[in-house]
């Protein structure tokens, strides 16, 4: 992992620190926090990721690599402080005509302390994939797995009108497929902004 992206991570950090002290501190958004009905939002930004091998009694891993990171959700608000729906987010890399993909499906449930400000965790279990695409000379393969995938993260909503937020998050994910006998895992940690829309 690269000093710049160490830097970048940590920025994004104090970012998250800075933003939820500041909503403490003035104890509430320009426009109210309502959280009923249906959502749907998406996020973009890096992250670093890295992969373990285990079986017949030995294990290895990899160094953790940046890359590209990702997300989309869609849920139903239950009630002020509580969020359900499903979530999909995933971490990618390119390089030298490879591209490594990894994903995590899940149910999640995002619970706002709160209900008067954007400050949120958020918890869910699904599915896994890992995912490496292959195109060097003309020739073109891909190979995929499925299996187990967790996801946990937290941040904060600023809303921008009655039905529009954006704000950072900070997530982590695994995910572990069974190959040859034996697993391979892989977790993710990302840093992204997201943009969430309101129907109600």
């Amino acid at each position: 992992m690269s000093r710049t992206f160490t830097r970048l991570s940590m920025a994004g950090v104090v970012g998250i620190v800075a933003l939820i002290h500041f909503a403490t501190v003035a104890g509430a958004d320009p426009y109210p926090q309502d959280r009923h009905g249906f959502m749907i939002g998406a996020n973009l930004g890096g992250g670093t990721a890295a992969v373990s091998a285990s079986g017949g009694g030995a294990s290895v891993s990899s160094s953790r690599e940046a890359g590209v990171a990702g997300n989309f959700r869609f849920g139903w608000g239950l009630t002020p402080n509580l969020t359900l729906g499903l979530e999909s987010n995933a971490w990618t890399k390119s390089e030298s005509g490879s591209t490594v993909a990894f994903t995590v499906s899940a149910l999640t449930a995002t619970y706002y302390p709160n209900p008067h400000q954007g400050f949120y965790v958020r918890a869910g279990v699904g599915g896994g994939s890992q995912k490496l695409s292959v195109d060097q000379g003309g020739i073109s393969a891909v190979a995929s797995q499925t299996g187990f995938g967790f996801t946990g993260g937290l941040g904060y909503e600023m809303r921008l009108g009655r039905k529009w937020s954006l704000g950072p998050s900070l997530d982590y994910a695994y995910n572990s497929v069974d190959v040859g006998g034996g697993t391979l895992s892989a977790n993710y940690v990302n840093f992204s902004a997201g943009l969430n829309w309101y129907f109600q």
